[in-house]
Order: structure tokens, then C-alpha cells, then sequence
């Protein structure tokens, strides 16, 4: 779906100047763009923009890479200022081009953002994710409904109606015309890969090089996104007991003697039963049932597998220390600090709602029952997805238009990156990005655990991504990458 409609308000400048605070290399600026592009004359969105400039000579410079690292939502300034982080993915290619963030709009320190201010944030952290009886299913509903009303009473409404991925591609075009280049290059990963094809599909003709990273299926309705999701994180977490399994104990500590994945499986079960029933105390507070199902799942969909093995064997004990996996726990809920529960989680729900909405009537008990078909018996119910899912049911705003439509057959092609065992965007959802994109697409699938290719992946992966970006070099078709354990 080429963009060919006028009218998108005066284009901003971007006046770059020094950043606080970091060093002479990175460059910060504002974009001011209109918070309703129907609407280019009203109320107008600021997006901070940071850039780290290009460390060559003017005549090697290969132009900006823009990089979004997904959520949706999620603040990227931190992720490009981590010295071993961002920057080193792309190799000895990253010097030739100014490499770029932007808090999209709604998210982090763009003006306004969503920020819905409410006590609710500590209940959900405190509640049972998982209920089992009326009582916490209703403590649970009503801390979604309370996030709900506070986001209603503490965001413009304009605004919450334009946070789709439509209005943020539109913000990356104005970014462009900012920067006044003709292309821009783009790397983004989880819903990042989204907002790139949707870019490649409005504006084909400004698309550089572009790698999408642990792809979303961009045919998937709601339901089938979570579910799928759920699946693979399952998927992930059953490779890392089979991984602590081959291992010597002082490897994986929690292996003791077992000899298969499905042994340490029974025995974690065994534990999470102990702990939902009696949650286990850590100084001041408790880890619980949902504490533990978190910090356990979402690490071994990280790959931080061996700091996974040695938390669970502090926690199943006589005398159990649950602090390490209690800090798993907080790591993915997001707090600025221990217990408490990141402002980004309304933002993915408002986000989400907006391009992957719930069909109108789906209701929570038809949610639920889905997701009871998905539980595996030798396993605890997986809850994150569900939480996260849960709170965009009855999303007090439906999207104004329908989503984008991916079709980037206009486009150059494409690198689309992919992990065998992604535990957030299953591998199948690239095969359904190429599909969509309708282009010559390069597929490189790294063969291991974790979401994002070139983050968890070898340096096979980042030398594949790095001659890319240097010459527009791709890999032979379905190229793949062997997977490099812990």
C-alpha cells in the first residue's frame, strides 16, 4: 500500500545538538510531527530523536540506519548508548553510518506520551496471574480495568487513537524527509520488523537496506499472535531443560543427576506447585507461583541459561532462596524499581489494540478457554502472554482504519532474520512476513534459542548482517546459522 496522500502538515526540522550527559559521538534533536495526520493543522506529538554519527571520513559515509527495537513501545536511547549492546551487532559496518533511535510516538519521552498514572500497576504485580478460584479472578480484572480508565482519563484521546503502526511509519517518512536523505536504511526487530515492512509497503521508493528481525506475522489476528507466542515460549523453555540435562551439575546445577529434558520438567513443575501454594519469602516481600513461572520462562526464552540452572537449584532446596529468581521476575516486568511494574506495559496495549485488535464481542471466557487448550501437563500455565494480552481485552478505543497491508513487491529486497527457537515470534511468522512482502527476500534463520537473530545469534549471523550493510551483499536463499549453546 504505496502512501500517496498530501497533506501531512509542515515537515519539521531536526536541529541536531549534544546529548547530556554522553559523549561528543551521539547527537540528539526533536521532530515535532501532527499527533493526527488527518488532521496536519491540530495537535502536534515531539519525538526525540538520538543518533550515534558515522566514525568514517564524509566520502565513506553509507547514510542513517534507523533501528526500533520493537515491543511495540519500547525506549531504544538506552539500547544504542550500550557500548556492547546495538552498536556492536552491526560489526565493522556500523562506523560508516549514523545509526538512530526515536522514542515512537506514545512511548518514553516523546510529548505526550502515554502515561497512565494508577496504584493498579502494583496490584496486577501482586496478583495471581494464573487464578484458581473467583476471588483473584476478580482482582485481576478489575487492576486491567482500572489501567484501562486511568489511560482514558490521563492521555489525549487523539492521541490513543493514533499510536498505530500507520502513524508511526508516517512519523519515520517525516524523519527521512528531516534527515534529507533519499533512502534510509532500517533494522528492527519483533514489532520493529513490522513498522519496517509497513514502511517498504507506503514508501517502497525510499527503502535502503533493510533487515527485519524476528519477524511478526503480519496476516495473524490477536488470538492467533498470542497463542502462537505462548507456544514457542513453551517450546523454549523445554530446550533449556534439555540443554541442562547434557550438562556437568556445575554447569546447570539444577540438572542433579537427571538424564532428560523431561525429568527436569516433572521436577520444575514440582516446584512451581510448592510455591503457588506457599509463596517463598525474600526479605521484605515473596516470590509467588507467577513470580517464578516468569522469571524461569522468560529467561530460558533469553538464553540465560546459565544463570537460569543455578536460581532454580537456590530456589528448590531445604531452606529455598527464590532472590535470583525474583529479580528475573522484576527484570521482566520492567520497574524502575523491585516489585513495580513498567508504564510500557499500557503502552503495548495501546499499541497493540490499535493494529491487532480483538474483534469486537470476543470475550474474556473465549480467551481463556483458548488458552487452556494450549497448557501442556508437564508444565505450569504460561503467563505473561496471557497478562499482556488480557489487558488490551476491552480496550476502551477501536482502531480508526484497518492496518497496513504488507506488500512491499515495489521494494528493494529485504534481509528477513530469524531464531529456530524464538520464544516471542515463532520462526514460521518470517516465512509469513516473506510471503506478505511479496519481494525477493533473503531469509537467514540462526538454528538457537532467543528473540532477535542478530542478538542471540553467532558471529556468523553479524558478519552475514555486517556485509549487508556494506555492500548490500545477501546470503543465498534460507541460509542458516548454527546454534551456539551456552
Amino acid at each position: 500500500m504505496t502512501d500517496t496522500r498530501p497533506g501531512d502538515g509542515s515537515v519539521g526540522t531536526l536541529a541536531w545538538g549534544r546529548c547530556a550527559g554522553v559523549d561528543l559521538f551521539y547527537e540528539c534533536a526533536t521532530l515535532s510531527v501532527p499527533m493526527n495526520y488527518d488532521n496536519p493543522t491540530g495537535p502536534r506529538i515531539q519525538l526525540r530523536v538520538m543518533r550515534f554519527v558515522a566514525r568514517v571520513p564524509a566520502g565513506q559515509r553509507r547514510g542513517t540506519l534507523m533501528v526500533n527495537r520493537g515491543g511495540p513501545g519500547l525506549e531504544s536511547r538506552l539500547w544504542l548508548l550500550d557500548n556492547s549492546g546495538l552498536r556492536g551487532y552491526f560489526g565493522s559496518a556500523a562506523a560508516a553510518y549514523d545509526i538512530l533511535v526515536w522514542d515512537v510516538r506514545g512511548s518514553s519521552e516523546s510529548i505526550p506520551a502515554i502515561d497512565c498514572t494508577t496504584t493498579a500497576y502494583d496490584a496486577l504485580r501482586n496478583a495471581a496471574l494464573t487464578p484458581d478460584d473467583p476471588a483473584e479472578e476478580m482482582t485481576l480484572r478489575q487492576a486491567f480495568a482500572d489501567i484501562r480508565a486511568a489511560c482514558l482519563r490521563d492521555v489525549p484521546r487523539e492521541l490513543l487513537e493514533n499510536v498505530g503502526v500507520e502513524s508511526t511509519v508516517r512519523d519515520m517518512e517525516q524523519i527521512r524527509i528531516g534527515l534529507g536523505e533519499a533512502r534510509i536504511h532500517y533494522y528492527g526487530v519483533g514489532s520493529g520488523s513490522y513498522l519496517g515492512a509497513a514502511y517498504a509497503s507506503m514508501y517502497p521508493q525510499h527503502v535502503g537496506a533493510f533487515m527485519l528481525d524476528s519477524n511478526v506475522d503480519p496476516t495473524a489476528d490477536r488470538v492467533r499472535l498470542g497463542r502462537e507466542r505462548a507456544t514457542a515460549t513453551l517450546d523454549a523453555v523445554m530446550q533449556f531443560f534439555t540443554w541442562c540435562a547434557a550438562q556437568t551439575e556445575v554447569r546447570c546445577p539444577y540438572r542433579r543427576g537427571a538424564t532428560t529434558g523431561a525429568e527436569i520438567a516433572a521436577r520444575f513443575l514440582a516446584l512451581w506447585q510448592r510455591v503457588e501454594m506457599t509463596p517463598v519469602p525474600v526479605a521484605a516481600r515473596v516470590l509467588t507461583g507467577s513470580d517464578l513461572a516468569i522469571g524461569a520462562f522468560e529467561s530460558a526464552g533469553s538464553v540465560d541459561w546459565v544463570e537460569l540452572g543455578p536460581a532454580l537449584a537456590m530456589l528448590d532446596q531445604t531452606t529455598p532462596d527464590g532472590t535470583r529468581l525474583l529479580g528475573m521476575a522484576d527484570s521482566t516486568w520492567g520497574g524502575r524499581t523491585p516489585g513495580s511494574v513498567s508504564v510500557a506495559f499500557a503502552r503495548y496495549a495501546a499499541i497493540m489494540a490499535h493494529d491487532f485488535p480483538f474483534a469486537e464481542g470476543f470475550t474474556e471466557m473465549q480467551y481463556l478457554d483458548g488458552f487452556r487448550m494450549l497448557v501442556r501437563p508437564e508444565l505450569p500455565p504460561f503467563p505473561t502472554m496471557q497478562t499482556f494480552d488480557r489487558l488490551g481485552l476491552d480496550w476502551p478505543i477501536r482502531p480508526r482504519r484497518p492496518r497496513p497491508t504488507i506488500s512491499a513487491a515495489m521494494a528493494p529486497p529485504i534481509l528477513l532474520l530469524a531464531a529456530r527457537y524464538d520464544p516471542t515470534t515463532p520462526v514460521a511468522w518470517t516465512a509469513a512476513m516473506a510471503r506478505a512482502l511479496g519481494n525477493t527476500t533473503y531469509t537467514l534463520t540462526y538454528q538457537g534459542v532467543g528473540h532477535g537473530a542478530l542478538a542471540a545469534g553467532p558471529t556468523c549471523v553479524r558478519d552475514q548482517v555486517s556485509a549487508y550493510l556494506m555492500d548490500q551483499t545477501r546470503p543465498p536463499p534460507m541460509t542458516s546459522c548454527a546454534a551456539e549453546l551456552p
